[in-house]
Order: C-alpha cells, then sequence, then structure tokens
C-alpha cells in the first residue's frame, strides 16, 4: 500500500505462496478484496493442527488417499529441510546435477503427469537455473526452519480465521487437503472448485485453467 499505491489489493497463491496469501487475508483482511488459494491451507489448521479423517465427506474420501499416497514424496523433503537446512545447501551449491535433480524429483512426483510433458525441458531448466545461478537454494530452504520450527502466530483468534472473501482451487494431485466444511467455517468462502487435472504447481501446470479461474473470482468480487 505504501510503495505502489494501493489501498486495497487480491491476492493468489499455491505452495509458500499460499501461506503467504492465507495470512494476508487473515491480518489485513479490510486490505483485501480477496485471496485465492490453489493449495488448501489456513492459518493456524496445518500440520499437527489438521482437520481429522472423519471431518471428509463421502466425496472428499480421494483427498485422504492422495495425502496418504503424497506423504512419502514430501516426508524426506519437509524433514531435511526444517531439520538440517544447511548441511544439504552445501552440497546443492557444489553441484548443478544434485541441485536439478533436487528440484526436478519434485516436479515428477508432485505433478499431474510426466513433469517433461507437463512442464518442458526449458521450464525444468530455468527452474534449476534460477537456484544455481543466483546460489539462493540455501535461503530457499531455511524457510522451512523458520517458519515450522515455531508455533504459528496468529493476529486474531476470531472466526472465521480467514475474514477476506476466499475462493480455493482443488487439484487432483496435490499434496495437502482440507474439507469443504472447514473452508466454510474457518473462511468467508466465495468460490471451492475441484478441478479434473493438475497438482501442486497448478498454475505452471494449467496455466489457463488458473487464470480463467482467478478472472470469475475476482470479477464477481469487484462487480458487487
Amino acid at each position: 500500500t505504501e510503495v505502489l499505491g494501493y489501498d486495497r489489493f487480491g491476492a493468489q497463491g499455491g505452495d509458500w505462496g499460499a501461506f503467504v496469501t492465507a495470512q494476508l487475508g487473515h491480518a489485513h483482511a479490510d486490505r483485501l478484496i480477496g485471496v485465492y488459494l490453489t493449495m488448501p491451507v489456513i492459518p493456524g489448521l496445518f500440520g499437527r493442527n489438521a482437520p481429522p479423517a472423519d471431518q471428509y465427506a463421502d466425496d472428499e474420501q480421494w483427498m485422504l488417499e492422495r495425502a496418504d499416497e503424497s506423504r512419502r514424496h514430501i516426508e524426506a523433503h519437509v524433514a531435511v529441510h526444517r531439520r538440517d537446512p544447511q548441511t544439504l545447501a552445501y552440497a546443492m551449491a557444489d553441484s548443478p546435477v544434485g541441485l536439478a535433480s533436487w528440484l526436478w524429483w519434485r516436479r515428477q512426483v508432485w505433478s499431474d503427469g510426466d513433469a517433461l510433458e507437463v512442464f518442458g525441458p526449458d521450464d525444468l531448466c530455468t527452474l534449476a537455473s534460477l537456484y544455481w545461478y543466483n546460489t539462493s537454494f540455501a535461503s530457499s530452504i531455511r524457510l522451512y526452519a523458520e517458519q515450522f520450527g515455531k508455533p504459528p502466530r496468529l493476529a486474531h483468534d476470531r472466526i472465521p480465521v480467514i475474514e477476506s472473501p476466499t475462493g480455493f482451487g482443488v487439484f487432483p494431485k496435490e499434496l495437502t487437503f482440507l474439507p469443504r466444511s472447514i473452508a466454510e467455517t474457518h473462511t468467508d468462502l466465495r468460490r471451492w472448485t475441484v478441478f479434473d487435472q493438475g497438482g501442486h504447481f497448478a498454475p505452471a501446470e494449467r496455466p489457463d485453467a488458473v487464470v480463467a479461474e482467478l478472472r470469475a473470482f475476482f470479477a464477481d468480487l469487484t462487480s458487487r
């Protein structure tokens, strides 16, 4: 608001961007036209505080199955980033092949399809280059240690947790999920879309679908 001069704005995010976007909708709802998340995150409802399985509806049981399937693909990722980020960072700064394999394997197992077909070699090589040429792997993974090593800090204890208008895009190959009932209780839910394709990196995997979704979500809010 101070640098760009906008009094109100909208936000969208997935992956770490989902944490940022959800926090904006939680702590600064008066400034947000709306928030849209392509990874379902609500401040304070993550990890050990995640909703129990019995809160998922019958038509949401697939979310539990996918979360269980994806757990083996993210446990090592989260554990080493959170518990020992600096040791891994030295190795990644020393080997471009090691860095690329770490990044690309996540694209492979966290997306909906083969990574080479979903993203293409140019996108994958650009991704690895951004980390390699900037030596930014260390700073990118220390975020896990800093964020997950302490209890969440909430701006208020009101319900809903996210008071700004909220939309969720739910993709079949995402890694974590929330039942719609929780979203309805803890956010000002305006849009809930379950897609037939897409994974954790949905905006990069299905850009046309996500852009159309964002246009519909924000157009409805700004027309009121």
